[in-house]
C-alpha cells in the first residue's frame, strides 16, 4: 500500500468515513488532536488519515494489547493506556474476543452479547486506570498548541468523557463523537447533541454512528463558500 499523503487524498481509514469529514471542514496540516479509544493505530481509526498528513496528537486507548502497535506505527503520538471516567479510578474492562467492542460499560457490554452473537466475554478481565479528559489535557496538553480535534469512541461512555473535560478551558474546534442516539430529525433526543449545544458548539455532519461538532464561534467566522456569478463563468461550457 502507498502511503505517500499526495495518493491519499479520498482514502478513508475509518470505519464510516469519519476522518474524511473531519478534513472538509479542517483541511490542513500539522494539526493536533485527541482521539479517545483510539481502539488501533492505523484500522478503524479516525486519526490516521490525519497522522500521515503531519498531525499529531495523544491517542488514549485503555486496550493493553494495543501499546506496542501503536508505539511502532505512530511513533510521533503519545500513547496513553488508560480509560477516561469522571470517577478517576480503576474501572473493571470488559473483554471480547473482538476488541472492537471492549468496554467499561456493563450495560453495553450486555447490548453487543445480546445483538451480535460472535462476540463472546474473555475470561480475562483488567483493572484499568482511569482520568478525567480534564486531566489528561492539564498534563500532557500545550497550550502552544492549537487544539483542532477531539475524537471520541469510548463504547458506552461517550457522554461520560465528555462531561469529563473542563469546557472553558479546552475547546477543540472539531468534536467527533460517537452516538448512535443522533437522529437528524430529531437532534434533541441525544443528550451528547444537548450536551455539546449547551457547550456552545454546532452539529454539522455525520455519518452512520458519529457526529461531528464545530465550535460555535469558530464556525461563525469561517468564509462562506460562495457560488460565483453566471457572468463570471462566460466561456465555460
Amino acid at each position: 500500500m502507498d502511503l505517500n499523503p499526495e495518493n491519499l487524498s479520498y482514502m478513508s481509514f475509518s470505519q464510516t468515513g469519519e476522518d474524511q469529514l473531519i478534513l472538509s471542514y479542517l483541511p490542513k496540516e500539522n494539526g493536533f488532536f485527541v482521539d479517545v479509544g483510539a481502539f488501533h493505530p492505523t484500522q478503524y481509526s479516525n486519526t490516521f488519515a490525519l497522522y500521515l498528513r503531519g498531525w499529531r496528537g495523544i491517542n488514549v486507548e485503555p486496550n493493553p494489547n494495543a501499546v506496542a502497535l501503536f508505539k511502532q506505527l505512530r511513533p510521533d503520538d503519545l500513547h496513553l493506556q488508560i480509560g477516561v471516567s469522571q470517577s478517576e479510578k480503576p474501572l473493571d474492562y470488559i473483554s471480547f474476543n473482538n476488541p472492537l467492542c471492549n468496554t467499561f460499560q456493563s450495560d453495553f457490554a450486555k447490548s453487543v452479547l445480546k445483538f451480535d452473537s460472535e462476540y463472546v466475554v474473555q475470561n480475562v478481565q483488567h483493572q484499568i486506570e482511569t482520568m478525567s479528559l480534564c486531566r489528561i489535557l492539564d498534563q500532557y496538553f500545550s497550550s502552544a498548541v492549537k487544539f483542532d480535534l477531539l475524537s471520541v469512541d469510548a463504547e458506552g461512555m461517550d457522554l461520560e468523557v465528555l462531561s469529563s473535560n473542563d469546557w472553558t478551558r479546552y475547546r477543540p474546534e472539531l468534536v467527533l463523537v460517537e452516538d448512535h442516539d443522533f437522529e437528524i430529525e430529531v437532534p434533541h433526543f441525544s443528550e451528547i447533541y444537548q450536551f455539546m449545544k449547551e457547550k456552545g458548539y454546532v452539529a454539522v455532519g455525520k455519518t452512520l454512528s458519529s457526529v461531528l461538532f464545530h465550535e460555535g464561534i469558530a464556525l461563525s467566522q469561517k468564509k462562506k463558500f460562495k457560488v460565483k456569478s453566471t457572468s463570471s463563468l462566460k466561456g465555460i461550457s
